[in-house]
Formats: structure tokens, C-alpha cells, sequence
């Protein structure tokens, strides 16, 4: 079983409201990668994306988690050998700050529109000069709806959101949601 699907499942038998998301895109990690996903997001500020790549040929798999408030990250290569972990409190206003945003775009009340950009300080360190609260944002190239809601199926976020930062440097992950459950 990959690391994290235990705590993605438990979150989506348990949590309410919750929205449970697949999804395939691109990731930028030095270079840019494809990958497919799975997340659950509770209303509660709880969350697991369950992702896997391929970093040179081989396959990785990982969690990045919000879960009884504190986040982490665990990738492994072939799912066994360590590539990242990281936890500790960093870890965790990040992850609070990633939630923030995700909730303004998949858990909005039924007949609420979602918003086309989101922009706000997130806690980070994308260009490894120290943490600090970092402009980050997204755009919403398209919409869908799915149980009477309105979410973003295709958009791109990232890091330096002020300006032309995000199209050079900070813009990391592109992706289309091909599946949105609610509870």
C-alpha cells in the first residue's frame, strides 16, 4: 500500500464536508514532470494528495499531508527508498497556507462561482533564500461543474505570483481535475 493512502481513505470515510479530487497534470520539479494524483480536502483543514511521477525513469510515490495539524511530506522511490521527508513547523504553515487556497477553490458552497485567480502571502522557501510569507497564486484556465458546484478543472499555480517571477521561475504545478466526489 503507498505511503499516505491509509491516512487519504480514513480522511475521506470520516471528514464531512470533504471533497475528494483525482487529477493528472504537470509538476516542476528542476524540470517538469507528469504525474497523477489523488487528494481528499475536509472543511475541517485536514488534507492528503497522494501523487506519483517518474524522476529519471523511476517511479515515485509520496504524500504531501495536513493531518491533526501538522503537515509533511514523504516521497519514495519504486514507493520504498526514501527521496524526501520533510516535517516540523515550516512544513506546517506551508501546508496551512496551501489549504488555505485549495478551500477557495473546491469547497465553495453549491451556486457559489469560483474565483478565475487567487493570490496570497504563503509561507516558503522556493528559492531556498529562507522561509518567509512568499506571494503565490493561481489561475483557473477552465471550469467544470460537478455536484451542483463550480471548480477548477484545468489551472496553473506557483510560487512569485507578483509578476513575471511566477512565469520564470515560480510556477510549478499544472494540472486538470478529471474527477470531484463530495461528502
Amino acid at each position: 500500500m503507498p505511503r499516505g493512502l491509509a491516512d487519504l481513505e480514513r480522511l475521506w470515510a470520516t471528514a464531512s464536508p470533504a471533497v475528494r479530487l483525482q487529477m493528472h497534470g504537470e509538476i516542476r520539479l528542476r524540470q517538469w514532470l507528469p504525474f497523477r494524483a489523488e487528494e481528499v480536502l475536509t472543511a475541517a483543514g485536514e488534507m492528503v494528495w497522494l501523487a506519483q511521477t517518474k524522476l529519471y525513469g523511476l517511479p515515485v510515490r509520496g504524500a504531501d499531508c495536513l493531518l491533526k495539524g501538522k503537515g509533511s511530506m514523504d516521497w519514495r522511490i519504486f514507493g520504498i527508498f526514501p527521496a524526501m521527508r520533510a516535517e516540523g513547523e515550516d512544513i506546517t504553515k506551508s501546508a496551512r497556507g496551501r489549504m488555505e487556497g485549495e478551500l477557495a477553490f473546491f469547497l465553495l458552497p453549491p451556486g457559489q462561482s469560483c474565483p478565475r485567480t487567487i493570490r496570497y502571502p504563503r509561507w516558503g522557501n522556493p528559492d531556498g533564500k529562507g522561509w518567509r510569507d512568499v506571494d503565490f497564486g493561481g489561475v483557473v484556465e477552465e471550469v467544470g461543474r460537478f455536484a451542483g458546484r463550480e471548480v477548477p478543472v484545468r489551472f496553473r499555480i506557483g510560487w512569485h505570483f507578483d509578476g513575471k517571477d511566477f512565469h520564470n521561475d515560480g510556477e510549478f504545478f499544472r494540472a486538470e481535475v478529471t474527477g470531484v466526489e463530495y461528502r
